[in-house]
């Protein structure tokens, strides 16, 4: 079941676009504008030191997010089957 609920978090995350809200592009743009300004104060080896952190936490995060997507079904799952069971 994991399998198919890993299988199933991939096609979202490839096939279903999720268009942002405009507070969330504002914070984006924040976001991105606050970077550049810090980056431009770094030197050539902390910019690499600073993209694997960048891509490590990156990482961590979309792991973070595939666990919780499948905990949440399987929650949501047995929620359902207990509501309709327990009668």
């Amino acid at each position: 079941m994991r399998k198919d609920l890993e299988d199933l978090w991939n096609y979202y995350l490839i096939e279903v676009p999720i268009k942002n809200t405009k507070k969330e592009d504002i914070l984006i743009k924040k976001y991105s504008k606050s970077e550049d300004k810090f980056r431009s104060k770094l030197t050539d080896d902390q910019i690499i030191f600073l993209d694997e952190y960048d891509d490590a936490v990156s990482e961590r995060n979309r792991i973070n997010e595939r666990h919780a997507f499948i905990k949440g079904i399987m929650f949501a799952t047995r929620f359902i089957f207990q509501a309709l069971y327990d009668d």
